[in-house]
């Protein structure tokens, strides 16, 4: 079997090292790709796919590491460690999500050929958007071919976030996520109480000067999530605000100036 088997609708069991075609689609030369990230494949190995239908479906068998809401990109890790990227369509980004119906949730072990994004091509075409879909090595086994900080900086530049917001800490399980915590709570004091019958977790500003930064940049997180509940910024300047964070925190005297359109 090939590195790229070919697309089939017959569910088939796949090996943990098999890497299918993610849709039903004529594949597009690298070359041809009408975005030089991914023609000069920047982010890895590079194959593009000319959908001819609505389905994408995994292309390995993996963890869901990531998978955006807006449903233009998710990433799987499979079981070899190998990392695989899906970019559905180019700078579709800006389609906020509009077009796209996601069937797996981040964290998931997905499996190749599940069905996991269904676009509504047409449309998509019809608003302008070249519909190019790319799969991309982007973390080969041979880790010695590129840095991860490479990798990330090239990932996120394509993403449109900060690098941040891919180097987040193990929290696919609860327990990765509560020894995250008791990090926080042994490095930047914080502390889990109970305020009105209900568990909350605090910071106490007095540990360290660590931990009074914490809280101030959790007090500027509280102020962006009350702006989106009262109706006065979009849920999608709430998103552009973390994913790019700290670029548009205007409570950081480091920061760049927030685009007038934001907040």
């Amino acid at each position: 079997m090939g590195l790229f088997s070919s697309f089939k609708k017959k569910e088939i069991q796949y090996n943990d090292t098999d890497i299918i075609a993610l849709a039903n689609a004529d594949i597009i030369p690298t070359e041809e790709i009408n975005d030089p990230v991914f023609s000069k494949e920047l982010l890895g190995q590079t194959i593009a796919f000319n959908l001819q239908d609505e389905t994408i479906v995994a292309p390995c068998n993996g963890v869901l590491e990531v998978m955006y809401p807006t449903g233009h990109a998710f990433g799987i890790r499979r079981p070899d460690g190998l990392g695989v990227l899906v970019h559905v369509g180019i700078n579709t980004v800006n389609l906020n999500g509009k077009g796209f119906k996601l069937y797996a949730k981040q964290g998931e072990t997905v499996k190749a050929g599940q069905k996991l994004i269904k676009v509504s091509a047409e449309w998509i075409r019809d608003e302008g958007y070249d519909l190019s879909t790319m799969l991309i090595i982007t973390e080969p086994l041979n880790k010695d071919e590129r840095t991860k900080a490479d990798l990330t900086a090239a990932l996120a530049q394509v993403l449109d976030v900060s690098p941040h917001a891919l180097s987040v800490p193990d929290i696919d399980s609860y327990v990765g996520l509560m020894h995250t915590l008791f990090t926080l709570e042994d490095n930047y004091g914080l502390k889990i109480s109970e305020m009105d019958g209900e568990v909350c977790l605090k910071v106490d500003v007095r540990k360290s000067k660590d931990t009074a930064r914490l809280h101030e940049m959790l007090c500027s997180w509280q102020q962006a999530a009350a702006m989106l509940e009262a109706g006065e910024i979009s849920k999608e300047d709430y998103d552009k605000w973390r994913y790019h964070y700290p670029e548009f925190d205007k409570s950081q005297n480091y920061v760049k100036v927030p685009p007038q359109d934001l907040f």
